[in-house]
């Protein structure tokens, strides 16, 4: 009932569909590659800044059968028991909220470039501060130092993002969402580069000033496809124009 952007993580896949939930693997039955390491890698580790790892992907509700820390997790319920058996019949979860967790866009000042597979390990460190620093795969330009900013959300669909910040300094903006290919990135109706932040996330370059940025679903595929579309009905219209004449 909560109207702002999170996401959960645990939970039946049902409950996400019926009750329009967002998870870290999405509701895809095939999920991104990155995204389901990133997810399973968090489930092995030992270190105690799971929650921040969550927190950053804006992971702010967990299901789980296990204890979680106090100090990084607050309790909402407890005896949560599910029929399905593939979930885990009669047994018993709990509902936390991340105490950690991070809003679904925001501005950092710096961006340091880290290969792809090596990134997983830089933000599972523990000295790694994901609102000093983003990690991205590509040289990058330098900012001017702009201060951490959430930003503002105003649309949030499956094909189109439309997100709104002020920035004094310029610097780098972090979208928790999946980097996939075939997103494009507008800032003030001026395409720019989106980069593959964070091991999952992407990030785009701002300099000072007012911003909206825009990120576009429209894949090469897409194209193809509707231009494919367009051919075939133009051909089965003419093929019927001659068919017509000639009766």
């Amino acid at each position: 009932s909560e109207n702002r952007l999170f996401r959960v993580q645990g939970f039946p896949q049902a409950v996400l569909v019926q009750n329009n939930l967002y998870s870290l693997l999405g509701s895809d039955s095939m999920p991104v590659y990155y995204t389901s390491k990133y997810s399973e890698r968090i489930r092995q580790l030992l270190e105690p800044n799971t929650a921040e790892m969550l927190g950053l992907a804006n992971v702010e509700y967990v299901l789980a059968m296990e204890n979680l820390s106090a100090e990084d997790y607050e309790t909402i319920k407890t005896g949560l028991v599910y029929s399905d058996c593939r979930f885990g019949a009669n047994k018993t979860f709990t509902l936390y909220k991340n105490k950690k967790v991070m809003q679904r866009a925001f501005v950092v000042p710096n961006a340091e470039q880290v290969e792809l597979e090596e990134q997983f390990n830089v933000i599972s460190n523990w000295s790694f501060n994901p609102k000093e620093t983003v990690l991205v795969t590509e040289k990058n330009p330098l900012p001017e130092g702009q201060e951490y900013k959430e930003a503002a959300v105003k649309l949030y669909s499956p094909n189109k993002i439309i997100i709104n910040v002020d920035t004094e300094k310029s610097g780098y903006l972090v979208l928790s969402d999946t980097y996939y290919p075939g997103w494009k990135a507008y800032d003030n109706g001026q395409e720019t580069k989106i980069y593959h932040a964070n091991y999952i996330m992407r990030a785009i370059h701002l300099p000072a000033g007012t911003h909206e940025i825009e990120f576009i679903y429209n894949p090469l595929s897409y194209k193809v496809g509707k231009y494919i579309t367009f051919a075939t009905l133009g051909l089965i219209i003419l093929i019927s124009l001659l068919v017509f004449s000639r009766k």
